[in-house]
């Protein structure tokens, strides 16, 4: 029996790595674009005569702050790691 056909369990696993200009939008699609959509197909509580009503105005603050604090982390992410993002679920 050769030792070319048994695998070697000790080599280390590469790192998969997302390169930074796909990483911004997929964070926009997965945590803007999707919700979104999800809310055309639901009823719209909270809107008057066709339009947000001001609970739900308020509302996009927090919204906005937390887009705003994605993308920030995101870009100090990418600004610390130069080959991309890491994409490994998987540390073992």
């Amino acid at each position: 029996m050769s030792t070319s056909n048994i695998p070697n369990s000790r080599q280390p696993k590469r790192a998969k790595f997302l390169p930074r200009w796909q990483a911004y939008p997929l964070a926009l699609i997965v945590w803007g674009v999707v919700p979104w959509a999800i809310s055309l197909l639901t009823p719209r509580y909270g809107w008057v005569a066709g339009r947000p009503g001001l609970w739900n105005l308020l509302g996009l603050i927090p919204a906005l702050v937390g887009t705003t604090s994605l993308i920030w982390g995101l870009a100090l992410h990418s600004a610390q790691s130069p080959e991309g993002i890491e994409w490994d679920l998987d540390k073992s």
